[in-house]
C-alpha cells in the first residue's frame, strides 16, 4: 500500500506449490513483474487486489498449475493465472496454462474496493494499459474473460493473443464498450472460439480484426463446436477473418449470443467484410 514504486520489481523468479497465490500487486504503481516461473499455485497466481493499482508492467511470466483455494476470497475457487481488477496495466507475453479456471480473468470492478476503495476510481470505465503478446492453453474454462464488462474512454485494443485448447472459450466478453481484438489466434477452444454476451458500444466500434479461428488441429488435439458467437446486436464487425478445419457437427458461425432463433439468429447479427 505505498503507491508509486517505479525502481521496484519482481523478476527471475521461481514459485511453486504456494498454497496462497504467486505474486499480489496492492496498492502500487509502476511495479514490474516479470521473467517469473509460477507453479502448482492455489488462488489466482498473479493477483492485482484492490482495483486502484495502475500502470504495472506484468511480462513475460509463465503461470501453470493455478488451483481453487475454498480459505481466499470467493472469486479464487474459480482462479485464474492472472486475475486483473484494474485494465489501466500493462501484460505483455504471458503465458498461462493448466488453471482449473481461467488464463486471464479481467475481472474489472466498478470501484476500488478493499482498503482501497473510492468511489471516485472507476475500473470499468478506464482506459485499456496494454494487452499484447498473451497466451492462455489448456485452462478448464475461458482463455481470456472480460467480465464485468468494459466502457473504455478510448478504444481498448487487445491484440496478437492466443488461446488454444480452453474447456469452454477461447475469448469471452460481457458489456463491452469500444474493445478491438486484433489478430487473435483462437485453436481447439471446446465449446466456443469467440464470444460475446452484449456490448455497448456505438456502430462498429467493437470489432475483431484479423483473427484466425481454427477449429481442428492435429498438432493441439480436440475441437471446437463454434467458431463465432455475437452479441444479439448489429453493431459490431469482424475483418479480415479466417476459418480453419471446421467440420460434421462443428460451426464457424453460431446463433448469436441470446437471441431467440425463430426470430433473430446469428446470421443477420454479424457483420462480416
Amino acid at each position: 500500500m505505498i503507491g508509486r514504486v517505479t525502481k521496484s520489481f519482481v523478476k527471475n523468479n521461481t514459485i511453486r506449490n504456494s498454497y496462497n497465490r504467486g505474486t499480489t500487486i496492492h496498492g502500487v504503481h509502476y511495479l514490474t513483474v516479470a521473467y517469473n516461473s509460477y507453479y502448482n499455485t492455489m488462488g489466482h497466481t498473479i493477483f492485482v487486489e484492490d482495483a486502484a493499482e495502475t500502470r504495472n508492467l506484468i511480462m513475460y511470466n509463465v503461470v501453470a498449475g493455478t488451483k481453487p483455494s475454498f480459505s481466499l476470497l470467493n472469486t479464487d475457487t474459480t482462479p485464474g493465472c492472472f486475475w486483473i481488477t484494474h485494465p489501466n496495466n500493462i501484460f505483455i507475453g504471458n503465458r498461462a496454462a493448466g488453471s482449473s479456471n481461467y488464463g486471464f480473468w479481467m475481472d474489472y470492478q466498478d470501484t476500488a474496493i478493499g482498503p482501497s476503495f473510492n468511489p471516485r476510481i472507476k475500473p470499468t470505465l478506464s482506459k485499456l494499459g496494454e494487452f499484447k503478446g498473451n497466451v492462455a492453453h489448456s485452462v478448464g474454462n475461458y482463455g481470456l474473460r472480460i467480465f464485468h464488462g468494459h466502457k473504455p474512454p478510448v478504444t481498448a485494443l487487445y491484440q496478437d493473443h492466443m488461446s488454444y485448447k480452453c474447456g469452454k472459450t477461447g475469448i469471452m466478453g460481457k458489456d463491452l464498450g469500444k474493445i478491438w481484438f486484433k489478430n487473435v489466434i483462437l485453436v481447439s477452444n471446446k465449446a466456443v472460439s469467440l464470444t460475446f454476451d452484449s456490448i455497448s458500444a456505438g456502430r462498429f466500434e467493437n470489432r475483431v480484426d484479423g483473427a484466425i479461428f481454427v477449429g481442428k488441429s492435429k498438432l493441439i488435439g480436440g475441437s471446437t463446436n463454434r467458431a463465432l458467437v455475437g452479441p444479439p446486436s448489429d453493431d459490431w464487425l469482424v475483418s479480415d477473418a479466417r476459418f480453419y478445419n471446421f467440420g460434421s457437427g462443428t460451426g464457424a458461425i453460431g446463433q448469436c449470443k441470446g437471441c431467440e432463433s425463430n426470430k433473430d439468429n446469428g446470421a443477420r447479427t454479424q457483420n462480416f467484410q
